[in-house]
């Protein structure tokens, strides 16, 4: 064992010997240290730029000879050195020999100064090697460059490409680039340095006289595509096609399973195909490109309409495409783009549609009768589950396709699909309409955030109501120039189990009002999308306590919200106000005005949200926030609640009633108007009056009372039956 050791490091030394003997004889060129057996290298950047020695960066195998090349002093004498012979030895007219794995690098020198390196890597002598294919078939003159892989680790640098068949064999070049010279079958042999090999089989046959392609000319339509085969002379073989078309913006050609041509139309026009061998032999296809055969139905070939009224008319294709629609009197009647005709002058117009070069019309008449009856739009667009409110008293209405929308019997008319309709009506002969296209669903139904009116430092609830088929939903916030995004992480249902409720959560360190977007995304289709449903502000207030007054603008709190949704009582679908004729309401005591679009049908969810939409954005907060900041009045939360609450049921007007005016004017405290310093008993006395609706109502009675709780003590608790702070009212208050 130890004798074994000592030849070892025997071995070992002669190997750092050589290296010395056969150091790079430029001083500084390489540095050595030694290290046991193994020596580290520094390599100096030395040598000329120009100089190489060939092939630098090989991979040899162990055993591998090689004779160098540099590429300098063809008839001078060189010295050739190498920084580590134990892998690498190197001889003096450039011969190496590969004696063990790993890297060495070999320096050449002129007598003239002139040198260069090289560096090499030395891996195990291969055991096996393989081809990339086992038999190509060529024709004459045609070429196929071979490929060789080795065992894995294993390296060659050296694999010799030929054949022994009889003459006229294909000739081989270094690297494996064989040229088919004639018609046979021949073994092509590689064999690495060692003696390891491998064959493969190359069949040569006749190059192609012709060409010809299935067919000479084709006829297809825009956006059909069709394969063309090729067929070569008898007996020839081409193993490498091209293939192009004159205007490929008309119809592209590609190969497909070798010698097959796909052929695909893109537009009207004409473009030959042609087909190329290797050797030159061509064959052409003209193609021939036309519009598409398109089946057109319209809904009418004819109809009439009055002056300003309109009629549609529907086009269905197939296969599905566009249409177009055009008048040929505009002075009689005009179209849209989605074929809405709608009456201008007394007169007949001809609508011609077109769907490619498939047309077919309708004849319009034209009536100057002028209709009395009224509606509030001439067309509308909605968004498909909203309703519009189309007023016109004493009509009947009618909807052209209520598969689109519906209308009932007091003109409230509601989406149903994407598509147009048109909605008639009728009263006693005279006719209006409004034509109706309805579009997708919004993105998201409601927004808004809790507490409405926050405190610094309070986290605040973001949250958005979409339908079912949104798969998350994001919050933009508009904070001074940047955008803050908060991402909705809660989900639930709603209490009629057909929406999403969606909540995000953000803490606001100022005060100050902050614009929000709500988006959606929709079946994960990966972007998100807003609508006016998405706007909402988030407000912070400076002030902490309710009862503090400032002339600060306000907010309602969420206290206030719910008294108030509890007194004006949830109404899910449209309903006429009993107290009040011809008032229809809907959610928390939302009043619908002739043309108002809103949600039908709505959760409880729905209609708190919208109520807290119409009180923070209409006219009720604004206002109360109006009448106090124009009479320069200091005023508090509770304050400011109860006089959006009442105006939320009576209306701004009330406002400026003289004898309410005057009371809340009338708070002069030290030269300022302080609204703790009103005649409460006075407010009381006016206030509590105003609860007849055609005689006395108690739920407007009570109403005023808890108002007034909530004014002068910050009461917010509904017991106004209770009248628990003993107010006076007079039961006739006129």
């Amino acid at each position: 064992m130890a004798s074994h050791s000592v030849l070892k490091k025997i071995i070992a030394s002669a190997c750092v010997s050589a290296m010395l003997v056969t150091a790079f004889p430029a001083a500084g060129a390489i540095n050595y240290e030694k290290n046991t057996t193994k020596a580290a290298i520094t390599v100096a950047s030395t040598a000329s730029s120009a100089a190489k020695i060939t092939p630098n960066g090989a991979i040899f195998g162990v055993g591998e000879i090689y004779k160098l090349r540099p590429n300098f002093g063809a008839d001078s004498k060189k010295i050739w050195s190498t920084s580590n012979s134990c892998v690498i030895r190197v001889s003096s007219d450039g011969t190496i020999e590969c004696r063990e794995p790993g890297k060495a690098i070999v320096c050449c020198r002129a007598l003239s100064g002139t040198k260069a390196i090289a560096e090499f890597t030395v891996k195990p002598a291969p055991k096996s090697i393989k081809l990339d294919t086992a038999a190509v078939t060529l024709g004459v003159g045609e070429t196929h460059d071979f490929g060789s892989t080795l065992d894995a680790g294993a390296g060659s640098y050296q694999r010799h490409y030929y054949t022994s068949d009889a003459s006229g064999a294909p000739v081989t070049k270094a690297g494996g680039l064989v040229t088919a010279k004639k018609a046979g079958t021949y073994t092509i042999t590689c064999k690495a340095y060692n003696g390891v090999k491998t064959t493969a089989k190359v069949t040569v046959k006749n190059a192609p006289s012709s060409v010809t392609l299935s067919q000479t000319s084709a006829s297809l339509e825009i956006g059909k595509a069709a394969t063309l085969t090729s067929k070569l002379s008898s007996g020839s073989y081409s193993g490498s096609y091209t293939v192009s078309s004159s205007n490929s913006n008309i119809a592209s050609a590609s190969l497909v399973n070798g010698n097959k041509i796909l052929v695909k139309a893109k537009k009207a026009g004409s473009a030959v195909v042609t087909f190329k061998t290797y050797n030159g032999k061509t064959a052409k296809c003209k193609v021939t490109v036309k519009t598409k055969s398109v089946a057109l139905n319209i809904s009418a070939t004819s109809t009439s309409i009055l002056k300003g009224n309109h009629s549609y008319i529907k086009a269905t294709t197939s296969p599905s495409t566009g249409v177009t629609y055009s008048s040929s009197n505009t002075s009689v009647a005009k179209v849209s783009s989605k074929g809405i005709v709608t009456g201008v002058g007394a007169g007949t117009a001809k609508i011609t549609v077109a769907a490619g070069s498939t047309k077919k019309t309708c004849k319009i008449t034209v009536s100057s009768y002028s209709s009395d009856t009224y509606v509030p739009y001439s067309s509308y667009t909605l968004n498909n589950g909203k309703t519009v409110y189309l007023k016109s008293t004493g009509s009947s209405f009618s909807s052209s396709d209520k598969s689109v929308c519906t209308v009932n019997s007091n003109g409230f008319v509601t989406a149903k699909k994407q598509g147009v309709a048109i909605i008639t009506a009728n009263y006693k002969g005279s006719k209006r309409t409004c034509a109706i296209t309805v579009v997708g669903s919004e993105p998201v139904r409601f927004s808004y955030s809790s507490p409405n009116s926050a405190s610094k430092n309070q986290k605040v609830e973001l949250i958005a109501i979409t339908d079912k088929q949104r798969t998350a939903v994001k919050f933009n916030i508009k904070i001074g120039k940047t955008t803050k995004t908060v991402l909705a992480t809660k989900k639930s249902l709603n209490s009629s189990g057909n929406r999403y409720i969606w909540k995000g959560y953000y803490t606001f360190s100022s005060a100050g009002e902050y614009p929000v977007t709500a988006y959606s995304m929709y079946k994960n289709c990966g972007k998100y999308s807003t609508c006016a449903g998405g706007k909402s502000t988030v407000f912070v207030t400076n002030v902490t306590s309710a009862k503090t007054t400032s002339y600060s603008e306000r907010r309602p709190s969420n206290d206030i919200l719910a008294l108030n949704s509890s007194y004006e009582g949830f109404l899910s679908s449209v309903t006429d106000d009993p107290l009040v004729y011809d008032t229809p309401t809907v959610g928390y005591g939302y009043v619908v005005r002739n043309g108002d679009a809103f949600y039908n049908n709505m959760s409880k969810e729905e209609a708190f949200a919208f109520m807290v939409k119409t009180m923070n954005d209409s006219v009720y907060s604004s206002a109360v926030n109006n009448f106090m900041t124009s009479n320069s009045i200091k005023f508090n939360q509770q304050q400011f609640d109860a006089l959006v609450m009442l105006v939320y049921n009576l209306g701004p007007g009330v406002l400026n009633d003289s004898d309410v005016s005057g009371i809340l004017k009338n708070c002069w405290h030290n030269g300022v108007r302080d609204m703790n310093y009103v005649n409460k008993k006075a407010l009381r006395s006016e206030l509590i009056q105003w609860h007849h609706a055609g005689g006395c109502v108690w739920g407007l009675l009570y109403r005023r009372i808890d108002e007034l709780e909530v004014f002068c003590y910050g009461d917010y608790v509904r017991d106004g039956s209770d009248n628990k702070y003993g107010m006076t009212y007079r039961w006739n208050c006129y």
